[in-house]
């Protein structure tokens, strides 16, 4: 059987910092990455324009932060894919299994349709410095169950994946033959990257939030915005982390 091949699809703001750790993490599975680009001031697009698998559209919303244009763009990105796989993901979320293209290999092969990989937060002290996989250097997370969300599908066999603002809430809608509970499958969060890091991408958020998200209560975590509340969450974080990549269990449970 031939690798099925995937399309992936993402979402930038000024991601400069972590731009160059996805694009090294899917750029190997991937058969095409689109990036809808929110009108980004730093370098990201200029470093994500070098790959030819790699397509930019730009969308505008007036410097402001707006879910429902976001969760508009995620519902129906997709729809028109012709690859045989969907991920669609934020740019600090990686898809992880210790194979990856085996797994995706296997995933079609057993028909299903939908994965709902384990989801961890994924700490540090300290900006990652490798040249290769962040998940390499930046080993401790914490079980987040909240983050837990189908953002693999085969998107033949699914009518609407039914994101709901914040891409954290889905709601699958077609032929689902749903594979979870596989500890081996992680999506791991890469948001709480240094203080100083967090610090300045909560005040750049909360600084363009729009007066819809402001009123329906969206990205309401970009007012835990100073340097004393997020040291706290990350040393609370921190001190129930522990290396997730070892997990050697499974617990795959399948899903009709």
């Amino acid at each position: 059987m031939n690798p099925p091949s995937v399309h992936v699809y993402t979402f930038c703001f000024n991601e400069q910092m972590m731009m160059p750790y996805f694009l090294r993490h899917y750029l190997p599975i991937a058969d095409k990455i689109t990036i809808y680009d929110n009108y980004s001031t730093d370098a990201s697009i200029e470093l994500a324009k070098q790959h030819e698998k790699i397509e930019v559209i730009q969308f505008d919303t007036n410097n402001q932060l707006r879910d429902d244009i976001h969760t508009e763009i995620r519902n129906n990105c997709w729809k028109n894919c012709e690859e045989d796989i969907a991920i669609v993901c934020d740019l600090d979320e990686f898809l992880y299994h210790p194979n990856l293209p085996r797994f995706l290999k296997r995933f079609m092969a057993k028909k299903y349709t939908v994965a709902k990989p384990i989801a961890y937060d994924m700490f540090s002290h300290d900006l990652p410095k490798t040249d290769g996989q962040i998940y390499d250097e930046i080993k401790i997370g914490a079980r987040q169950p909240f983050y837990d969300k189908p953002i693999l599908f085969v998107p033949a066999h699914i009518e609407s994946m039914n994101f709901y603002p914040g891409g954290h809430h889905v709601l699958p809608e077609g032929q689902v033959k749903l594979y979870q509970n596989d500890l081996a499958l992680k999506l791991l969060h890469f948001k709480f990257l240094s203080v100083d890091y967090v610090v300045a991408r909560r005040r750049l958020g909360e600084s363009r939030r729009s007066d819809i998200n402001r009123q329906n209560k969206w990205g309401v975590e970009y007012e835990e915005k100073y340097e004393a509340e997020v040291l706290q969450r990350m040393n609370e974080s921190l001190a129930r982390g522990y290396e997730v990549l070892g997990e050697r269990y499974n617990l795959h449970k399948e899903t009709t």
